[in-house]
């Protein structure tokens, strides 16, 4: 597993491109053998959506990044996407916040699905389900730096 932790600093010492503007597929392959997930939900929000990738074997990784995230601008919807947790360890975060949703996946299968290539990162999509903003993000501050334009949007309606 210290591959993870190896690829996970070597993008954050480096800058992370994802192509904004690019849309979501509404349905995505998470596990290799498993059927595809739909994620048509994110074409239809009404503010926008934030997804975070994490991985348990990542050092760097803090899952309460995202669950803080989530409770301070809760207006957003969210989609946690765990890599390396039980299936207890999920379940138990699901429980707790019913209203997110939460995938397990491989490193390797998102890669290709969604280009996501390190973790801890985020994707920021409008309402339509459109990538606005990327990056790594393993602080609260980060999370916000990355949340910016949802959250000029919000402010917008205001």
């Amino acid at each position: 597993m210290q591959t993870n932790n190896l690829t996970h600093r070597k993008f954050l010492k480096s800058h992370v491109e994802y192509d904004i503007g690019t849309y979501i597929p509404d349905e995505i392959k998470l596990i290799e053998g498993f059927p595809e997930e739909n994620l048509e939900w994110l074409k239809n929000t009404e503010y926008g959506s934030i997804l975070y990738f994490t991985s348990n074997n990542c050092t760097a990784c803090n899952i309460n990044v995202m669950i803080e995230t989530y409770l301070k601008h809760n207006k957003f919807s969210y989609a946690f996407f765990c890599e390396g947790y039980t299936e207890n360890d999920l379940q138990s975060i699901r429980s707790k916040y019913e209203e997110l949703k939460i995938y397990a996946y491989n490193a390797k299968v998102i890669a290709e699905e969604l280009k996501v290539r390190s973790v801890p990162f985020m994707l920021v999509l409008n309402k339509v389900g459109q990538v606005v903003a990327a990056g790594v993000v393993n602080t609260y501050e980060h999370s916000l730096e990355i949340m910016k334009p949802l959250l000029r949007s919000i402010d917008k309606k205001k």
